[in-house]
């Protein structure tokens, strides 16, 4: 998710520990850009434009490209600040260059690391800047280093070894959905305070039904996914839900909304028959538009009525913006293993999840070898599988993907 924020009281703590409705957003589908750095680049671009057009006050997006602009000129107004996804090596260095060069700032802070050289920005960092097209005429930004926080300083160890960022994504996830009124997150007023509802899991929340006769259209982003399989590839998944963006933000828009709007599915408006929600295949179709969308929030679609054309999600967004939602797009980013489970299971009079017995429990699917499972033989079909403290599953351990194996041996 990249997202244009107005703040107007202190974010201080983890992410996971603040989570704020944005001013417009974009679901690029994963944690990194790698898998499609041009939508990417897009969605940023479209968020400083939106910046200059309605935040800022200043200027609109086209005059900020005239050579006689000074930073200066904006001191007085609403300033922009961008926190970039902090890949600094090969296409991820291109990419902080690209978005430097659309947002020209004035100050770049850097994080350097004593120890790890690795992780600091290259020595040539501001020379190449200078050098970029974009920064002709303009006055040089002045970069400044910061030294990052120890992760490990003799025998102690810094608390911030604890959490990974895929755990750290995991409790933002979860502290998105468990909020208790989404709503009074409105544009980050001050005052509005921060609730989490975790009295009822979220496999025992009711959800809304959503039709999808209304929407305009489904992206899955990265999968091929035939037609006929659209309703099981969105089935118990992380969604993002999308409208088109706000009457007020009109704006020169490059390409018709028509052209997405006339694509539909073939399948049969009979009474009884089934007739999938418009499908915009990968490869044939473009994600949606920045600059004539926008996304609304998350969702998790935790079940699908096919008869009644509707999808069951669960989701914190308000039903008035829910009201503005009407697509769906699904990318790589899936909900931790939490959100699936109930707290309240170790209650025995609990007979699994949400009252479902274990056996019957979907998505989640418990097998091992009979007497190295079970710390204790499981006499009932509603308690709890348990690993025992020596048993040892193989292909039960997390999968660990490592894509720089050869990379050192390379460079030697």
């Amino acid at each position: 998710m990249v997202a244009l924020h107005v703040l107007e009281t202190p974010a201080l703590g983890a992410p996971f520990t603040h989570p704020r409705r944005p001013y417009r957003a974009f679901f690029v589908g994963n944690s990194t850009p790698r898998d499609d750095p041009e939508y990417y680049l897009a969605c940023v671009k479209e968020l400083v434009k939106t910046y200059y057009a309605e935040v800022s006050h200043t200027r609109c997006w086209e005059d900020t490209r005239d050579d006689n602009h000074r930073i200066d000129d904006e001191d007085d107004h609403v300033p922009l600040i961008v926190n970039t996804q902090g890949w600094i090596k090969g296409l991820g260095y291109e990419l902080l260059l690209q978005i430097l060069d659309y947002t020209a700032p004035s100050h770049i802070f850097g994080l350097h690391s004593p120890s790890t050289s690795d992780s600091n920005l290259p020595p040539t960092f501001l020379s190449a800047l200078k050098e970029r097209p974009m920064m002709a005429g303009r006055q040089h930004p002045t970069l400044i280093f910061v030294n990052a926080a120890a992760v490990e300083d003799g025998n102690n160890t810094s608390p911030f070894t604890k959490y990974h960022p895929a755990d750290h994504r995991a409790l933002a996830l979860l502290s998105y959905f468990y909020q208790k009124h989404l709503e009074e997150i409105s544009q980050d007023v001050a005052g509005d305070t921060l609730e989490w509802d975790f009295t009822l899991a979220l496999v025992q929340r009711r959800p809304w039904c959503w039709d999808w006769s209304q929407a305009k259209g489904v992206w899955i982003l990265f999968d091929q996914v035939p037609r006929s399989q659209i309703l099981h590839a969105l089935n118990a998944s992380l969604v993002a839900l999308t409208g088109d963006r706000d009457p007020r933000h009109e704006a020169r828009q490059d390409r018709p909304i028509s052209d997405y709007q006339s694509h539909t599915t073939s399948g049969q408006n009979l009474p009884g028959s089934l007739c999938p929600p418009n499908y915009f295949p990968l490869g044939q179709y473009p994600p949606p538009p920045p600059e004539l969308t926008t996304c609304h929030g998350l969702a998790i679609i935790r079940s699908i009525q096919p008869t009644t054309r509707s999808l069951h999600i669960l989701t914190p967004i308000p039903l008035a913006t829910l009201d503005k939602c009407n697509g769906i797009v699904k990318g790589s980013i899936h909900m931790p293993l939490h959100a699936n489970l109930d707290h309240n299971e170790e209650n025995p009079k609990v007979p699994g999840v949400a009252g479902v017995p274990w056996k019957n429990v979907p998505y989640l699917h418990y097998e091992a070898p009979v007497g190295h499972y079970y710390s204790q033989s499981p006499s009932t079909s509603s308690q709890s599988p348990r690993l025992s403290q020596t048993a040892r599953i193989p292909g039960s351990d997390a999968k660990m993907t490592r894509k720089n194996l050869s990379r050192k041996r390379l460079l030697q």
